[in-house]
């Protein structure tokens, strides 16, 4: 689902709107008479709501003795904080010509403080670092020099369905429908079992960037799917002096991941992301040859 952030008007800037199953449109709406400065990604995220159901799928870990509401909260509103904070350093170095590629993972690195209306007990607090302790985060920068293009076309391009069943060979399928933009995975052996979730996509349009945020809001975790129980990301496209780079952050915490899956899990995840950024390469080397 792609919600319009039609808010944003002032900045002069491009938003997308449209509906699961329908085309996405897109609308250049009025720019100020001066022309607008590069947009806050940290003032952009502060519009984007936490989806409805985020801090329920939350609540589904510790089946029997659940993490507190207020923890939930705490939780999603300090990975969005942190999400829109790293992204909006990364891009003003981007923006700046400063791009040094690499891919980070860490997993468990994490410590959410207690929400200051709810003081947490022993158990909830126990809970909390467990369910922190498998919490991955994925940060990516590339730079793909040499090719003259339009970020917002980039961006849609390593979105679409076609580019990241390509990319990623666990996906099965992706479509949208009531529930968002919804996608299919099988599993890994010994790491992950299959997971089907669904997302809410809010994009950001600008001259020099094009950005989409994504967050799970529904996951079906009925077996033999695996349960998802947070995951927000933001994609980032940057136009460079010399070509395009790009900004990737990604929180997911899905199953409790021992020694070996954690070791065996941040190789997976770092040749999936090198993988993707290299087909794109690949398929701008294409375009441009047309």
């Amino acid at each position: 689902m792609i919600r319009p952030l039609l808010a944003l008007g002032a900045l002069g800037l491009l938003v997308v709107s449209g509906k699961p199953g329908e085309p996405r449109e897109d609308f250049l709406l009025p720019k100020p008479e001066q022309e607008a400065a590069p947009p806050s990604i940290a003032a952009w995220g502060d519009s984007i709501p936490l989806g409805p159901s985020v801090e329920g799928e939350i609540l589904r870990f510790g089946g029997g003795t659940p993490l507190s509401p207020g923890y939930a909260r705490a939780f999603a509103r300090d990975v969005r904080d942190r999400v829109m904070s790293e992204a909006g350093a990364r891009v003003a170095e981007l923006l700046a010509g400063d791009c040094t590629p690499f891919v980070d993972v860490t997993i468990g690195e994490w410590d959410v403080p207690d929400p200051p209306d709810e003081p947490l007990s022993r158990e909830v607090k126990k809970l909390a670092e467990s369910f922190e302790g498998s919490l991955i985060r994925t940060e990516m920068v590339a730079c793909l020099h040499g090719f003259d293009g339009d970020p917002k076309e980039v961006l849609e391009l390593y979105t679409n369905r076609e580019f990241r069943m390509a990319a990623a060979d666990r996906i099965l399928d992706i479509w949208d429908d009531s529930e968002g933009s919804c996608i299919e995975t099988k599993g890994a052996y010994r790491l992950v079992d299959p997971t089907k979730v669904c997302n809410e996509i809010t994009e950001l349009r600008a001259p020099d960037l094009a950005a989409q945020h994504s967050q799970v809001v529904f996951n079906q975790a009925a077996d033999p799917y695996q349960t998802i129980y947070f995951k927000e990301s933001l994609k980032t496209f940057v136009r460079l002096s010399d070509g395009i780079g790009l900004h990737y952050i990604n929180y997911t915490r899905a199953g409790n991941l021992n020694r070996m899956a954690r070791w065996i899990g941040a190789g997976q995840i770092r040749k999936t992301e090198e993988g993707m950024v290299d087909l794109l390469r690949t398929r701008l080397t294409e375009g441009m040859s047309r």
